[in-house]
Formats: C-alpha cells, sequence, structure tokens
C-alpha cells in the first residue's frame, strides 16, 4: 500500500441507525488495499510519507494485533483489511476493512467510530492541528466495506471510496467524533460530570510502598511493591536532587515522566498501574496519575488524584493535583506528554482552566485549585 495512517486517546459514540446494507450494494473488484490507495490519493502531497500501512494479506499478524487491540474487532471477523497509521505524534490514519458479514460489518463501523473518538481525547489539549483532523473524521461504509478516513480532505476522500463500487447507493458516511456542544450544564455554567466508568478507575494505594521507603523497613512488600519501590526510588534519583523545592522537584517529575513513557493506545488494563508506567514505559491517564501520586508522597508533597471525565463526560480521565504553600494547582501529566517532548499546558493550572479545557469531575468534593505564585513561567 503505497499512499496512506495512526493508531490510537478515550469517549463513547455509536453510529446509531447504521443501516445493515445488503452486501450487494457494495460490488467492487478492488482489494482493500487498492481502495485504500485510491483514498490516500485525494490527499494533499506528502500526506503518505510518516503513514506506516498494514495489509490484512502482508502483514497479517501486525495487522490482526492492531485491528483487535486498536479497534476492539473480534479476531478473524473480517475478509479482507489495509490501514496505515502515522509513524510519529499525528492523527492521520486509513483504515479499509472487507467484513465477512452484514453484522460484522455494523460492529466494524461503531468500533472505528469509537476508536476516533478515544484517538481525539488524546490529541485534545497539546496537539490542536491533529485534533483538528480527528474532528473532521468520517466512517464510511458501503455492504460489507467499511473505512474510517482521518486525513485533510474526508470529502475527497469520501467520494474515492464510493467511487470505488459500481452500484447501489452512495455509502454511508457519519462523523466519526461526536462534538461536545450541547453538554449538559450545572447551575453555575459547568458541564456535567457524569462518570463514564469505562474503566476501573480505582487510584492506586501506595502507601504501604511509601511506608517503607521513608521507614526503610520492605519486609512487609509484596515482591511487585517491592519492584514497584525500587523503580520509583530510580526516577527519583534520576531527576531530583535534595537542593530543589518542591516546585522545583514536581516540574522535574512531571517533565521525566513526559519524557520516559507513552501513552497506551491500547487501554490495556494493566496500564492503569505505576509499576507498568515506570517498568514498561507506558501507561493511560490513570497510570499516569497513579505514578506521579506516588512519587509526590515519596517525596512529601501534599498530592490527591481526581479521578475525572473528559469531553463532556464521555470519557473517562485522571489528573492529579498538588498543594503548595498552602494554595492548589492542577496537573495532567497525560494531556503534556507529546509523544518525547513535553509540554506545560496542564501543569500548576487552575481548574477553572480546567473546566474550560474539557476537563469535568466532582466539582463538590474535589478542592479549588486557585494558586498562581507555582505556575509554569517557562
Amino acid at each position: 500500500m503505497r499512499r496512506l495512517i495512526s493508531l490510537l486517546l478515550f469517549c463513547t459514540v455509536t453510529l446509531a441507525g447504521l443501516p445493515a446494507c445488503n452486501s450487494q450494494a457494495g460490488l467492487t473488484d478492488l482489494s482493500a488495499a487498492e481502495i485504500g490507495d485510491r483514498i490516500a490519493e485525494t490527499q494533499p502531497e506528502g500526506f503518505a510519507e510518516p503513514l506506516v500501512p498494514l495489509t490484512a494479506s502482508d502483514h497479517a499478524e501486525e495487522f490482526r494485533t492492531y485491528v483487535t487491540a486498536a479497534y476492539g474487532l473480534e479476531d478473524g471477523s473480517w475478509a479482507d483489511g489495509v490501514l496505515a497509521y502515522h509513524s510519529g505524534v499525528g492523527a492521520a490514519e486509513i483504515a479499509v476493512l472487507q467484513m465477512k458479514d452484514a453484522g460484522g460489518a455494523e460492529a466494524a463501523a461503531e468500533a472505528l467510530a469509537q476508536y476516533a473518538q478515544d484517538r481525539a481525547g488524546d490529541f485534545f489539549g497539546y496537539a490542536p492541528e491533529e485534533y483538528a483532523l480527528l474532528e473532521e473524521a468520517l466512517v464510511l461504509r458501503r455492504g460489507l466495506h467499511v473505512a474510517l478516513v482521518v486525513c485533510p480532505d474526508p470529502a475527497a476522500a469520501a467520494g474515492a471510496f464510493d467511487g470505488c463500487f459500481s452500484s447501489g447507493t452512495p455509502a454511508d458516511g457519519r462523523p466519526a467524533v461526536q462534538r461536545e456542544e450541547g453538554s449538559a450544564l450545572d447551575g453555575r455554567g459547568y458541564v456535567v460530570f457524569d462518570p463514564p466508568n469505562q474503566y476501573d478507575m480505582t487510584p492506586y494505594d501506595g502507601a504501604a510502598i511509601v511506608e517503607a521507603h521513608h521507614t526503610g523497613d520492605r519486609s512487609a512488600l509484596s515482591k511487585e511493591e517491592d519492584e514497584l519501590l525500587v523503580r520509583c526510588e530510580e526516577a527519583l534519583a534520576a531527576c531530583v536532587t535534595g537542593d530543589m523545592t518542591s516546585y522545583e522537584k514536581e516540574l522535574a517529575v512531571h517533565d521525566w515522566m513526559a519524557k520516559w513513557a507513552d501513552y497506551d493506545h491500547s487501554h490495556a488494563p494493566e496500564s492503569l498501574s505505576p509499576l507498568t508506567f515506570l517498568r514498561d514505559k507506558k501507561g493511560i491517564c490513570l497510570g499516569y496519575a497513579n505514578t506521579f501520586q506516588l512519587l509526590m508522597d515519596l517525596l512529601d508533597i501534599e498530592c490527591v488524584t481526581v479521578i475525572g471525565a473528559a469531553f463532556g463526560s464521555t470519557e473517562d480521565h485522571a489528573w492529579n493535583m498538588v498543594r503548595l504553600d498552602g494554595d492548589w494547582y492542577c496537573v495532567d501529566v497525560t494531556w503534556d506528554d507529546t509523544g518525547g517532548s513535553v509540554s506545560h499546558g496542564f501543569f500548576n493550572v487552575t481548574s477553572s482552566y480546567m473546566r474550560q479545557t474539557n476537563h469535568q469531575w466532582d466539582y463538590d468534593t474535589v478542592p479549588e485549585a486557585e494558586g498562581l505564585a507555582y505556575a509554569y513561567r517557562g
């Protein structure tokens, strides 16, 4: 596949009412790769250069892993397929799947829409151009063929997809990402927090690890806890020195974490764990928040983990708050990890800023962050 697209972020969206098209409505002699090429050829020059192509025939194992882990499709539910994802920090992606039956096609359309919505969450706040691509993403369906297009010109991509079929009605095309406009507001004008509960968002309890660190007695720790403490101490030794202020230690940990690990776009359950973050260099939002919390606790910096949501309470999310000189500050390390580089857009910001940037939480039980003295100054 010569001209084709990214894996991976969090929300719930379905393509309700997608027609269960008769397979005869999507007749084509083209393979999925050929359809993908035609779609990619409609995009601006250079679009395909950073994309990694995988086909069901030539890259069977890699393709299977991506489609099942990233898209959440049942193994073997497709007859043919191609996908191309961004090799770096980019949202561009094209996928064309030929499913084995109409039920599978409908399930694939819903899964691709969910995937695009989750991806949007990954890019919101630090990569506005990539987020904009996902806002315009389309899921297309013609018979047993389903496509996801995340590209600069989705209308041209939809036309190319439709042109690959010889009969029937035009392809059904729906926006892949739901906008948050119209989210319910409470009496204060805040977006209502309604936990989606897609994941087990129970914060990690690191009390035993903190106690062992401070006392030097590790005898009560499990093997996993002991390994986690060792890795925490290694992390702190790599970025913190004794002469730093609490603010400087917090900033050093934030920056080290953003460089150390990558967001786990497969959203594996183990990526909630701080051990996975520190050992395997991957995590999802709660994994980042759990790790930051534990490191702050070891440094005796007052910190809490906020279990909240994003995108109009359609996606589970978590971040932290620290207290410096009596004032609270919000820290979202996940959204400051830009894939190898570090952003400070969500470092020591106010609760008001978090509300303005698509974070939701239980506003009445979480302390209000209003501190400004230790906001990031560059």
